[in-house]
């Protein structure tokens, strides 16, 4: 099923499938501990080093390694449109776990083209 890209104040909406591919990029940089997003077919904004830092240390914390994303992700992730922005929720998963308490907190902002901003790994 396509997932289209909507503006809905009102309510929450499952990930856009246009934007799974990107999403599961900044996954394998993460899990990479490169956070080299160049590659991404969308922009993704390059990481500040003290934000990369924080992430890499909330894993660490977290206790397990993250694995790539999967089709199991998409039914529980969501993104909301916030009148400037989307912010997105991706549940994520660890090899230990499967699916985990981990997410990735995504901004995604409609410009020429979708860009795409890190805000965190963490448990919400």
């Amino acid at each position: 099923m396509i997932v289209p890209v909507m503006k809905d104040l009102e309510k929450e909406q499952a990930v856009p499938t246009e934007w799974r591919p990107v999403l599961c990029e900044i996954v394998d940089a993460i899990r990479n501990n490169t956070y080299d997003f160049s590659s991404a077919k969308y922009g993704v904004d390059a990481l500040p080093e003290a934000r990369a830092n924080q992430i890499t240390n909330n894993i660490e914390h977290y206790g397990c390694e993250l694995d790539r994303i999967t089709d199991e992700v998409w039914s529980s992730s969501v993104c909301r449109w916030q009148d400037g922005y989307w912010d997105l929720l991706v549940d994520l998963r660890t090899k230990e776990e499967g699916l985990s308490d981990l997410a990735l907190i995504v901004r995604v902002f409609d410009e020429a083209r979708y860009r795409f901003e890190v805000m965190s790994v963490h448990v919400p």
